[in-house]
């Protein structure tokens, strides 16, 4: 099962949310996720073994899935309805609103996933995964991580869709399961042609219009099922094919080059969602994954606010958070996640200052947070750094990327430290690891570049130089890599011309 870390958070009590007899917060971690709950060690293992089981489906069935993420999912497990208002306020706040059974955010530090432990796959009509929005947040996330660009719109939230109704059994899980609301839609009401389907993007309106994206939600849902079971698989290699090309950077000409005239496909299509009755897979469950080892422990009072108050920085909560930062801070004041949340409060409302004392004060009490060591050093560099604190960004860079080895932005700012340090030896596989981690950053490939340069490597320069432009998706991107073009350029005729001498 692959993917980042996913860390199960529930609430503890905080002024103004909890109540005196609030249980306390249980911690499991397994290989890849660390789960909270307040209903019980036992609750947070069993929530951990099944995003674990999810994990391994994902990356045995998708090969080209890349299930180590770039950070840490925390999810907050909720034992009923009522601490999940408390998590998430604003649906309870609209009136006649959705009341959802998990929620998703994504923060600056971990991707985040809150979902009611307490409820169960209805198998009484088609069984519906209670967790089908956490399942599909995560797939998307992984889907996402396994290639350099934006994944064509269809394909993106069509295979998040269909993963995102999994069951995860004691023994079995059952993928692909139909969802019943999208193919209500689909039986009932207008949708677009394949055509249409496959070739929207974000400035469509099947993608701008809330009603329309329903329709296209349903369809994609749909098309990927169909690719995956329908025909008896005849089109499973086909859809490969398609994601192959994509991942290697073809996505414009990747639907003709793995299913050919996709007009040809609507009938059978339509044929296929029209009838009654549908396929899906079953998998083993990974028996190398036991919940019985997976670390539990209590959590303290002062550790549990500290992450809900991560949580509410991430669903755009500052008032809750706040809370849940001074209920931390309270209850132990040497707490270093506090402060990390407290900094990461601060640098999204646009306080680099604050937010850059914040994030101090976690590193001294030993923040293990890979993301506050990056963003102290970026907030931190600049014309008014002397060299002792630019001796201190070097060496607060290297522990970001020992606490997190697959987060791109520290090693591309570690790169570009040691080389302005006179360090290019030191930063080459820093800018290594960036590019390998983000091979669709334009950026990251200029800081490459620039650094192959400076050790005088010119043609592996102006190769990365070159596919940073053509990666390039900002005016500033494009003029940075343009640079770089420039710079390479100059240096080569320069050598030339002593080679001449």
């Amino acid at each position: 099962m692959g993917r980042a870390p996913l860390v199960l958070v529930l609430t503890v009590c905080v002024s103004g949310i909890c109540t005196a007899a609030d249980r306390p917060w249980s911690a499991a971690s397994s290989a890849h996720f660390t789960v909270i709950s307040d209903d019980g060690p036992k609750t947070a293992r069993e929530v951990a073994w099944q995003f674990e089981q999810v994990r391994a489906a994902i990356q045995t069935y998708w090969s080209w899935a890349r299930t180590d993420l770039d950070r840490p999912v925390l999810v907050l497990a909720a034992r009923d309805e009522e601490r999940m208002k408390s998590l998430a306020p604003k649906y309870w706040e609209q009136r006649g609103g959705i009341r959802p059974s998990s929620v998703s955010a994504t923060g600056a530090d971990r991707y985040y996933v809150a979902l009611r432990s307490d409820l169960r796959a209805d198998d009484r009509q088609g069984s519906v995964n209670p967790y089908l929005d956490a399942y599909w947040a995560y797939t998307s996330v992984v889907m996402r991580n396994g290639f350099r660009q934006d994944l064509p719109l269809w394909f993106g939230r069509g295979l998040a869709a269909f993963m995102s109704n999994t069951l995860v059994r004691d023994t079995s899980l059952q993928v692909g399961r139909i969802v019943p609301w999208y193919l209500q839609r689909l039986q009932a009401g207008a949708r677009p042609t394949l055509r249409e389907l496959v070739t929207a993007d974000r400035n469509s309106s099947w993608f701008t219009d809330g009603a329309k994206l329903d329709e296209f939600d349903a369809e994609a849902w749909a098309f990927v099922h169909f690719l995956m079971l329908g025909d008896n698989g005849a089109h499973r290699p086909q859809l490969e094919r398609f994601a192959a090309l994509v991942r290697d950077g073809q996505a414009a000409g990747a639907m003709e080059g793995a299913f050919g005239n996709v007009d040809a496909l609507e009938t059978s299509f339509k044929l296929y969602y029209t009838k009654p009755v549908f396929q899906y897979m079953v998998f083993n469950v990974d028996t190398n994954v036991k919940r019985d080892a997976f670390e539990a422990h209590v959590l303290s009072p002062a550790s549990a606010a500290a992450s809900l108050a991560a949580w509410h920085v991430a669903m755009g909560r500052p008032v809750e958070a706040r809370t849940a930062i001074n209920d931390a801070k309270k209850a132990d004041a040497k707490l270093a996640a506090a402060f990390d949340a407290e900094g990461i409060l601060l640098d999204s409302e646009r306080k680099p200052a604050e937010a850059r004392a914040a994030y101090e004060t976690a590193i001294e009490l030993q923040s293990t947070d890979a993301f506050v060591h990056y963003r102290w050093a970026r907030l931190s560099w600049g014309a008014q750094a002397d060299a002792a604190t630019r001796a201190r960004i070097d060496e607060s860079l290297d522990r970001a990327t020992k606490l997190n080895d697959r987060f791109a932005p520290a090693f591309a700012m570690g790169a570009f430290v040691k080389a302005q340090l006179g360090h290019p030896d030191q930063a080459l596989p820093l800018a290594v690891r960036a590019v390998q981690l983000a091979p669709g950053d334009s950026q990251d490939r200029v800081t490459l570049a620039s650094v192959l340069l400076m050790l005088s490597r010119r043609d592996e320069a102006r190769v990365q130089a070159s596919t940073a432009f053509e990666l390039a998706t900002t005016d500033s991107e494009r003029q940075a890599a343009q640079q770089i073009i420039e710079r390479i350029t100059r240096a080569s005729a320069a050598a030339r011309g002593q080679d001449g001498k």
